[in-house]
């Protein structure tokens, strides 16, 4: 099991500040909800992102964080699958505003939700890594339902407005279909790396094979036992560098969409 008796404790509580106690609480449910299921079907997944970084900085939720994360490589997300369709659990797995896997409570679409994450193989050629990307960033800008309210970079405005209305012309269901056939292009066979497609374009990080091969391990998660990849320290200096350092005081907010009760 990994330890976290390196935990930062913080003398502010942000989850009172932000009213987030009660979304913790049901997004830590719906997690060992999840995990329970996995362990009776032999499934392997991860804590991941925010929700990784908050199990080993903080042993649970970062306290700002209005947004939970898991992450499951292809070969275990396709089990998943099968034995969901065998049986009904309380919960249910499936896209629903985006192309991002979500995990709900069953018959609550509209409801909170936690994100899954799935890891295919990535390109070994660096081109092929970049032309990748940028296809699957084209469908996103088509998949959306809703304009992108990015306010960034003016080419990429214009891009993600462009690509909205041209996702009008083709059946959403096709697009969805479209962007997992990208995304498991490179599953048949054994590259040098894996990464998450099926989320933004900011967080499609890479990471070592060697690093998702080194297995699973538990973690305690707000007292709770939950799974995490063995090297989850190098996959989280992957994508936060000084993982255990703190942003500033005024970058310790929530900054994702709000979920409902």
């Amino acid at each position: 099991m990994l330890c976290n008796e390196n935990k930062i404790i913080l003398n502010v509580d942000y989850e009172r500040k932000y009213n987030l106690k009660q979304l913790h609480e049901n997004f830590l449910d719906l997690m060992i909800q999840f995990d329970k299921y996995c362990r009776k079907h032999s499934i392997e997944y991860s804590l991941c992102g925010g929700t990784r970084l908050g199990g080993v900085r903080h042993g649970g939720f970062i306290p700002w964080d209005n947004d939970a994360d898991l992450e499951i490589t292809r070969s275990e997300y396709n089990r998943l699958r099968e034995c969901l369709e065998a049986d009904k659990p309380d919960f249910e797995v499936g896209v629903l505003d985006l192309w991002v896997e979500r995990i709900y409570r069953r018959g609550q679409e509209d409801g909170f939700f936690i994100d899954l994450f799935i890891l295919d193989n990535a390109p070994d050629n660096k081109l092929a890594r970049k032309i990748k990307r940028w296809r699957l960033l084209i469908l996103q800008g088509m998949i959306r339902e809703t304009k992108s309210k990015y306010s960034g970079n003016p080419f990429i405005r214009i891009g993600l407005v462009l690509t909205f209305y041209l996702g009008k012309l083709f059946d959403r269901n096709s697009l969805l279909k479209h962007y997992r056939k990208i995304s498991e292009e490179s599953n048949n066979k054994k590259t040098k790396q894996l990464a998450t497609y099926n989320t933004s374009q900011w967080g499609m990080y890479h990471y070592d094979r060697t690093l998702i091969e080194a297995g699973y391990q538990d973690i305690e998660f707000c007292g709770y036992q939950l799974r995490i990849f063995k090297k989850c320290r190098e996959m989280l200096e992957v994508q936060y560098g000084n993982y255990m350092e703190l942003p500033p005081e005024e970058k310790r907010c929530p900054t994702h969409r709000q979920h409902t009760d």
